[in-house]
């Protein structure tokens, strides 16, 4: 556990007195413990088991309006809030399976009207798909069919999904299992660069982080926030949105001091003092 720049309100020395069974915050299968009524008047409204694949690991559903958005082996579905009952279902031919990624869902400008998107991962293959939320269908996919050996450099088992508006463009960002940070153009998935979008865009796209990217991305509206996995002590960086340029220099720490294991499940709080939090992951 670390904390960088606490908060004022957070004390985030190093505790003693451990909430977790074994004492650490080793694996321990010990969080199977069926959810109950006994203090909190929790009731069941309902419960949706997919009828042949599993749950993606590492990743949580995402609630949108009357419905939610959800990962399986495999595919993702909407489930109503309601009751439950399946509204869509989307596959892929080049949607891989061990999906780990949260969806992200925004609304975005696509040929002037406003429309709801789900943006997600396609798993142990090298693509992303961005998916009416109304309808599940494929708006557009970024894969090697439909813009070949440079469409995605790595593996998108866990992205996490920003979308920025930049001068009018609604533009989305993501990391790959290779450590590169990739900008599109959020209504079509072309790259965004001058060379497709003149007088704007990444010069440099993707931005080569050099090592492996795990559940990370965050911003401030300016900046994007990701974190590496390297061969030793997790490395945090901050690239500015607009030209894919690494932020100043005292806002990357390369190294980053303390770290205690590699940054590979991570989550980022940014707010405009440049204070964050991280959770480190596996050692």
């Amino acid at each position: 556990y670390m904390c960088c720049m606490p908060f004022p309100d957070c004390n985030c020395g190093i505790v003693d007195d451990y909430w977790t069974p074994g004492g650490n915050f080793a694996r321990n299968s010990a969080s199977n413990v069926a959810l109950e009524d006994a203090h909190c008047d929790l009731n069941l409204s309902w419960a949706y088991e997919h009828p042949a694949q599993g749950m993606g690991l590492y990743s949580s559903p995402v609630i949108s309006g009357t419905g939610l958005v959800a990962n399986f082996t495999n595919q993702y579905q909407r489930l109503s809030l309601a009751d439950g009952s399946v509204v869509w279902t989307f596959t892929h031919p080049n949607l891989g399976d061990n999906l780990r990624c949260t969806p992200t869902i925004y609304t975005i400008d696509i040929a002037g009207t406003p429309t709801e998107v789900v943006f997600v991962g396609g798993g142990l293959q090298q693509s992303i798909f961005c998916i009416d939320y109304a309808t599940g269908a494929l708006i557009w996919a970024r894969d090697f069919t439909t813009f070949g050996s440079e469409a995605i450099q790595g593996q998108t088992q866990y992205p996490s999904f920003v979308v920025l508006n930049q001068g009018g463009r609604d533009v989305v960002y993501w990391g790959t299992q290779t450590g590169k940070i990739q900008a599109a153009d959020a209504a079509t998935g072309v790259l965004w660069t001058p060379t497709n979008f003149p007088g704007e865009g990444w010069a440099t796209n993707p931005v080569n982080l050099g090592s492996t990217i795990g559940v990370s991305g965050a911003t401030d509206g300016v900046r994007l926030f990701f974190a590496t996995q390297p061969a030793g002590p997790g490395d945090v960086y901050a690239i500015n949105a607009d030209d894919g340029s690494i932020a100043d220099g005292d806002r990357h720490r390369s190294g980053f001091e303390n770290t205690r294991a590699k940054l590979w499940f991570t989550g980022h709080i940014v707010n405009p003092q440049w204070r964050y939090h991280l959770e480190t992951g596996f050692n």
